[in-house]
């Protein structure tokens, strides 16, 4: 192969993935939906992405869900996370927070769930919250 690089280049995104090395390094600007800088490897010897300036809108996790219980109005999540272990077994370790949240719940259609200073620590086995309080707010159906 004569340029082993996988580049992408725009306003929004920044990323280059060498197919030799298996190195990957890239950034992702907030306007574009999701922002992030990555730097690492995916290779088997040396496998382990560097994942920072993390901006993750949590509305954008409601299409995941395959029963819709619940879903996020709005909220961010921002952090760092480090991806270790193995593309087999991969662990994560770092932290993220999201500063306040508002949600919906199919059980209480009239009422809506807000959370504040959420915080999440990653140990490469769990994520570990503090304990947070939650309120409810009844919607106004005016």
């Amino acid at each position: 192969m004569d340029n082993p690089n996988l580049t992408i280049e725009s306003d929004l995104l920044s990323f280059n993935y060498n197919v030799e090395t298996q190195h990957i390094k890239g950034e992702a600007d907030p306007t574009f939906g999701i922002g992030l800088s990555v730097e690492g490897s995916l290779a088997d010897e040396d496998f382990g992405l560097l994942i920072e300036d993390i901006y993750f809108p949590l509305n954008f996790l409601n299409r995941t869900f395959l029963k819709p219980v619940f879903g996020f109005l709005d909220g961010v999540a921002k952090g760092e996370v480090f991806l270790g272990g193995s593309k087999e077994a991969i662990r994560l370790y770092g932290q993220t927070s999201v500063d306040s949240a508002r949600m919906e719940l199919f059980w209480l259609p009239e009422d809506i769930i807000t959370m504040k200073n959420i915080t999440a620590t990653l140990d490469g086995t769990r994520a570990i919250t503090p304990k947070n309080s939650i309120l409810l707010h009844k919607q106004d159906h005016r």
